[in-house]
């Protein structure tokens, strides 16, 4: 087993081959981070939809308030910007 990684050290053109046969652990956060991005931006998309017909006031509230999610008072922000 030294002998292998002793091998792979010395050739680095071969190390570099075989790493990129495996993603690294930065590749997989990444790829996670946009998923959750992607999954955040759609549930406020969701509630950008069901506040559509909301007031400003209404809005307002829902910013102010501390009853929503994270996602629900960025939805209204983003609502409240069209007014």
């Amino acid at each position: 087993m030294g002998l292998l990684i002793s091998h792979l050290l010395l050739n680095p053109e071969i190390f570099t081959a075989f790493n990129a046969l495996f993603p690294l652990s930065e590749d997989v956060n990444e790829t996670e981070k946009v998923v959750i991005l992607k999954q955040e931006e759609s549930r406020i998309k969701k509630y950008e939809q069901k506040y559509n017909s909301k007031t400003q006031n209404e809005l307002e509230d829902i910013v102010n308030g501390n009853a929503y999610v994270v996602e629900a008072v960025e939805a209204a922000k983003r609502l409240l910007k069209q007014f």
